[in-house]
This record gives structure tokens, sequence and C-alpha cells, in this order.
């Protein structure tokens, strides 16, 4: 068993070292590790997904932000579909951000989340469509709104919203008349 110097020495140590880090900088070192991490699995998930659903629509992608579909096929009918996805950034971001806004220039720190919210409402529009049974979403838009929690623009939150919509659209199917 340590001696009474050896342990009022850690104890020291302890409470020297432990409150700036569980107060201080442990949430924004946990917000770092934790979040990457997230984040990463997420998007490797996304595009797990977005290679099945284009195996499940043939090898394409279903989805395009033209009028038209371009194949010779006609359209039968159609109607809107929607999807959406609200994402926020990790504390570390937010830190990461605003030290950029003070110095100016692209906020780098906030690719990766804009970049799966974006995927993710895409995506998720796929897997409406294939569940729907359409043969092509035209027209796709991307629509973005930014959430808040006060007025002022000084909250410590952020999230963003991400909709993804546009038309279903079927097409003809070929008879067979022999």
């Amino acid at each position: 068993m340590a001696d009474e110097p050896t342990l009022g020495i850690l104890y020291a140590l302890v409470w020297t070292i432990g409150p700036p880090l569980i107060f201080g900088g442990g949430p924004l070192l946990f917000s770092w590790l934790v979040g990457n991490a997230y984040q990463k699995r997420k998007l490797n998930e996304t595009a797990a997904r977005e290679q099945a659903s284009m195996q499940a629509f043939g090898g394409r992608d279903p989805l395009t932000n033209t009028v038209n579909i371009y194949t010779g096929e006609t359209i039968t009918h159609g109607h809107l579909l929607t999807a959406n996805v609200s994402i926020g950034p990790s504390w570390w971001q937010l830190l990461r951000t605003s030290l950029k806004q003070l110095i100016g220039g692209r906020i780098y720190s906030l690719d990766n989340v804009l970049e799966f919210g974006r995927r993710e409402a895409l995506q998720r529009l796929r897997e409406i469509a294939q569940a729907e049974g359409v043969d092509y979403v035209i027209n796709v838009r991307l629509d973005t709104a930014e959430i808040v929690t006060n007025k002022g623009r000084n909250s410590k939150t952020a999230a963003v919203e991400i909709f993804a919509y546009g038309t279903g659209v079927y097409v003809a199917k070929p008879t067979d008349e022999a």
C-alpha cells in the first residue's frame, strides 16, 4: 500500500490536473475524438447505402437534376418525392469555426458536416424512390435552412436542415407483342 506522502502527491496531482481537464478541454477533446469517428462512420454507412441503391436501380443513379431523362423512354406519370435531414457540427467543429471567423477565409471544418448532410438527403430520396417503385427522379433540388436557437445569431448551437426534392416518374414498360 502507498505511503502517506505518495498518496498526498497523487491527490494533489489529480486535483490540479483533473478539474481543468474535465471542465476545460475535456469536453472539446471528447468531441474531437468521438465526433470525428462518428461522422466518418456515418459517411461510410451512407456510401454503402448509396452503392446498394445504385445496384437496385440497375447500376445507375435514378436521381438527375435535369427536367428530362434523355433515354427515349416515355414518361407515363409522376409525383413529388421529398426527403430531409437535420444535422449539426460537434463542439470541436463549432470552436474551430469560431476561431476561423476571427481570421477569415473558408471554413473547412464544416465541409464534412455539409457533405454528409447532402449525401444523406439524396440517399434518403433514392430510398423513397425505390420504395415507391419509381424509375427516375428528375429535376432534383436541394434546399438548406439554418436552425438557430435565438434571434441574435449569437447561438452556441447550430444545425442545418437539408431538404431534397424531385419528381418521381414512371416510364412506360415495353410490351411483348410477338
